[in-house]
């Protein structure tokens, strides 16, 4: 049985976060949520979590696979139209089976880049 890490910055003290910078800015995006799918709860695999955008017409990029190319603010800005879910979820959420309309985008106004 492997040891369960938590990958939140919040319970790493933000210290020492073995990850490529790719991977830490995601888990400045996403602790403001709890580095968790807003609709199962599934917090096991940071790599199983994903950036969807509740209106696709907002959609300006692909947050994943652009995550390095954008101005901080630019980025920031884009992130604040979505929910993180897991990869189960928003398969379920791409194929109309779950609503995610009344569930909040992420609030990421006060972070500052690294």
């Amino acid at each position: 049985m492997r040891n369960k890490k938590s990958h939140c910055i919040s319970q790493n003290n933000g210290m020492n976060l073995p990850y490529s910078n790719r991977r830490l800015i995601k888990l400045i995006l996403i602790n403001p949520i709890g580095c968790k799918c807003q609709i199962c709860g599934y917090n096991r695999c940071i790599g199983n979590l994903s950036f969807h955008h509740k209106d696709p017409l907002s959609k300006k990029f692909n947050i994943s696979t652009e995550i390095l190319l954008h101005p901080w603010e630019i980025l920031l800005r884009e992130v604040s139209k979505c929910i993180v879910v897991c990869h189960n979820c928003h398969g379920e959420i791409n194929d109309g089976l779950l609503d995610v309309s009344r569930i909040p985008t992420i609030k990421l106004t006060s972070i500052k880049r690294f």
